[in-house]
């Protein structure tokens, strides 16, 4: 019953930002955060400079047959900057939650989303690397 009542708790975001703060008085959580933070705007910055520069159609599906089939919309690139973004959001909510109970599974969480962002960041580089 103890898991199922930790679920059903409900918190006010004055709560939630309690929670966080712990998380980032801890020093390598907190650098973590600063970097992964750093690196979300980085790809926000750098999808924001080149986006005139963009040609309509970008090759973003690489796990499709070599030509055409691999191109999208130009507005389908800003997936990675979003999709990191919102997963960023949930892992530091999960991590500042799990953070008094189980700290190895919070610093777990902020590597993972710090893998996350560092793929998603080398992605998009590369993709504008091979159009510009």
């Amino acid at each position: 019953m103890a898991q199922l009542n930790f679920f059903q708790q409900r918190q006010t975001f004055t709560q939630a930002r309690k929670e966080f703060d712990t998380l980032l008085k801890h020093y390598p959580s907190s650098l973590n955060i600063k970097i992964t933070f750093i690196l979300l705007g980085l790809s926000w910055l750098i999808l924001f400079f080149f986006w005139r520069k963009l040609p309509p159609q970008v090759p973003l599906l690489y796990s499709r047959p070599w030509g055409e089939y691999q191109l999208m919309a130009k507005a389908w690139l800003a997936l990675l900057p979003g999709i990191s973004t919102g997963l960023t959001i949930i892992n530091l909510r999960l991590a500042s939650l799990f953070f008094k109970t189980q700290r190895f599974l919070s610093q777990l969480i902020t590597w993972l989303n710090f893998t996350i962002v560092i793929l998603a960041v080398t992605s998009l580089i590369r993709i504008l690397l091979i159009i510009i």
